[in-house]
């Protein structure tokens, strides 16, 4: 089962990292769009996330979501095998090192 965060109880190797203005997702094993959008719901359930859009194309997918009153966007490139958080708004990007310590 692919999971957005580091399964400690199984020899997944993912985690997030901060680049810049986004959190790049790195793993082992690269999901299928469908795992991904699993993932994200599971994620969310379990981090007290609150979804408010899902948007999937041909090989891409954008989970929209809020934590503490603050927007981001969860990307999934297929092409590319690319899985990231952007902050939405200008001000919103300093949020990204405290989300980054709640998902590792």
């Amino acid at each position: 089962m692919f999971k957005l965060i580091n399964d400690r109880q199984t020899d997944s190797n993912a985690f997030w990292v901060q680049q810049g203005e986004v959190i790049n997702f790195q793993c082992d094993r690269f999901p299928q769009q469908q795992e991904f959008i699993q993932a994200a719901n599971d994620l969310a359930t379990e981090q007290g996330f609150q979804i408010t859009d899902i948007s999937e194309g041909v090989d891409r997918a954008q989970v929209h979501f809020v934590v503490t009153n603050t927007r981001y966007i969860l990307c999934f490139e297929g092409t590319c095998e690319a899985i990231w958080i952007e902050a939405v708004g200008r001000y919103e990007a300093q949020t990204l090192a405290s989300l980054l310590t709640q998902l590792n």
